[in-house]
């Protein structure tokens, strides 16, 4: 018995115009398609010519081919297609070295199955569209406040920023995006929520970025792929957002109970030393002289240690404390400055005992998936035989994953 063909109106051009973009994306020709697909090269080229229509068996086996949903090869071009738009944006490297679109739906999958609440329990503040940029930095201060408050951080340091934000049921993924994107948020559905970081940031532009990208699910932006990058920086959103993962990652309260507790250990001395791991021992490279010390209410080594505690970028501190109007537009300027020596001091010491997460090592999704499979387990919405094909698409040990089910079973 033979499967029925696809032939509503318009679907063989919006499947060959699919099928092309999709295939010319993933840099595959035409014979590879095919035998992927166990179909002739012929077909796919009539296929692909809207010449010949596809049954739905071939359908199937064409996605897969592809590497995603059936409803992607279906779907018009205006319409929001979050898989052909990752196939379409993520560089060749980043689509070869994981099925990444296969475990985010996977992941979707197990969210829903799990009945975790999604898409409406992410949009927790659906602010308007902001008018001018007085309004959206507003939006952004007060929406950071909002969530920090929701969530119980109060004016507390986030030490892990992925961990917090997978809490919230979002896939987090770091994988190489093009130098000028810094990241990408996916709504809900078949791959989403989720957010791809950029794993060439250093570890606090990544963290301000990874927060900046859940700023856009918290202020409700997050209703079709977006990629935030250097082209769409200046839009008021962008803004929004950028405030958005200022305050909440750097809270003004908490600032200013930190600066108020360093400030009397370091400004009675004579001058600031700034040290090098590369230089002699207690050998400073650069040194601010008294005047500077006591004009400016906040020293560089001091920039340093919130650097460190609040796992945000020093420059950005510098603006955060002058927007909290604690810096001056001269302390800027002097901070400015020696902001090389203020990078230098806080990639090589560790200031506080307790140390940020990594986020480019801690974003894994595989694991992600993972737990929400070993969940379901437990919860006993998917087999043993789903929980097996999880493994593999995760590329986990099946065998050691068996053996914890069945040492934590009762």
């Amino acid at each position: 018995m033979t499967s029925p063909s696809i032939s509503q109106p318009n679907s063989a051009s919006t499947i060959a115009s699919r099928i092309r973009t999709l295939r010319l994306a993933l840099k595959m020709s035409q014979a590879e398609l095919a035998e992927k697909a166990s179909l002739d090269r012929t077909a796919i080229s009539k296929i692909e010519g809207g010449i010949r229509n596809v049954s739905s068996g071939e359908l199937t086996r064409l996605a897969a081919a592809l590497g995603v949903g059936t409803i992607s090869l279906l779907q018009d071009a205006q319409e929001s297609d979050p898989e052909a738009w990752l196939i379409e944006n993520l560089p060749q490297s980043s689509r070869s070295a994981l099925p990444i679109m296969a475990i985010l739906r996977e992941a979707a999958t197990l969210r829903s199955l799990l009945r975790f609440d999604s898409p409406a329990g992410l949009q927790w503040l659906p602010f308007p569209s902001p008018r001018t940029y007085e309004e959206a930095i507003r939006h952004g201060q007060a929406a950071a406040e909002l969530e920090r408050k929701r969530i119980g951080l109060r004016d507390a340091p986030i030490y892990d920023i992925v961990g917090l934000i997978e809490n919230q049921c979002i896939a987090v993924l770091a994988c190489p995006l093009d130098t000028n994107v810094s990241g990408i948020s996916i709504p809900s559905g078949e791959l989403g929520p989720a957010i791809i970081i950029n794993s060439s940031l250093d570890i606090q532009r990544f963290n301000f970025a990874l927060c900046h990208e859940y700023g856009h699910f918290v202020l409700g932006d997050a209703t079709d792929v977006h990629r935030s990058d250097s082209d769409n920086v200046r839009t008021l959103l962008e803004v929004r957002a950028n405030v958005f993962a200022g305050a909440f990652l750097f809270p003004g309260s908490g600032l200013t109970e930190v600066v108020s507790g360093i400030e009397s250990a370091a400004m009675g001395s004579a001058s600031s030393n700034v040290f090098s791991a590369a230089s002699e021992p207690n050998q400073a490279i650069y040194q601010i002289n008294i005047r500077q010390e006591r004009t400016c209410p906040v020293t560089p080594r001091q920039i340093a240690m919130l650097s460190q505690k609040f796992g945000v970028n020093p420059e950005l501190i510098i603006y955060r404390l002058k927007d909290l109007q604690i810096l001056k537009p001269r302390d800027i300027d002097a901070l400015l400055e020696v902001l090389p020596h203020i990078i230098e001091i806080n990639q090589k010491f560790t200031l506080f005992g307790e140390s940020l997460v990594d986020g480019r090592l801690r974003a894994n999704v595989q694991a992600f998936t993972m737990r929400l499979a070993l969940e379901a387990y437990e919860a006993e919405v998917i087999s043993m035989g789903r929980l097996r094909d999880v493994c593999s698409l995760t590329q986990y040990p099946v065998d050691d994953i068996i053996d914890l089910v069945t040492a934590i079973s009762p």
